[in-house]
């Protein structure tokens, strides 16, 4: 299912006019706690809007990967990360991602960032376990960096099957035993 710009703004509008007994601020945050759904929803549609434009093959993904001071990096569990990742990735799962864990992996807001995530590979389940398209976690991670104010991103938008050669990985899984 797509999502367009224009339903999340619809579903922004209608969280934020949501009458209730909270506390709200002016952009329809609760001010008695630290979750704002509604400001995600628009940072959300930001995002997206420059996704549409990041999305790049896996002949510019490693091109990119090549040039001196991008990062790759995988936000999947330590687990799935271990047993197979991209050569050279650096792993900070999404559930950890603060201002300071994203500063001290990722150094600055102007750096290439390459991402990747579990729907992008075939043929590995144990380490890229495949999940529903609208949950795949290129699009949290896509969306937080760009809440985090990380604007140089770019994801690999292929599917390609774990044995590609143009495929370079690393891991401690069976997987990667067998190579």
């Amino acid at each position: 299912m797509k999502v367009s710009s224009a339903l999340l703004c619809f579903l922004v509008c209608t969280a934020s006019s949501a009458a209730d007994s909270r506390a709200l601020d002016g952009h329809g945050a609760d001010t008695r706690s630290t979750v704002n759904f509604p400001g995600f929803l628009r940072e959300a549609a930001d995002a997206l809007t420059l996704r549409r434009t990041r999305l790049v093959d896996i002949d510019e993904f490693n091109a990119m990967a090549a040039e001196n001071g991008t990062v790759i990096l995988d936000t999947r569990s330590r687990d799935a990360f271990e047993r197979r990742h991209l050569r050279g990735a650096l792993h900070l799962s999404l559930s950890d991602m603060t201002e300071e864990t994203l500063t001290r992996t990722l150094g600055s807001r102007d750096r290439r960032i390459l991402i990747y995530c579990n729907n992008n590979f075939l043929n590995d389940p144990e380490a890229f376990a495949r999940k529903t398209p609208a949950a795949a976690l290129n699009i949290p991670t896509y969306a937080t960096l760009y809440i985090y104010d990380y604007r140089n991103v770019f994801e690999l938008g292929s599917l390609l099957d774990v044995t590609d050669p143009r495929l370079s990985f690393e891991g401690t899984g069976p997987s990667m035993a067998q190579r």
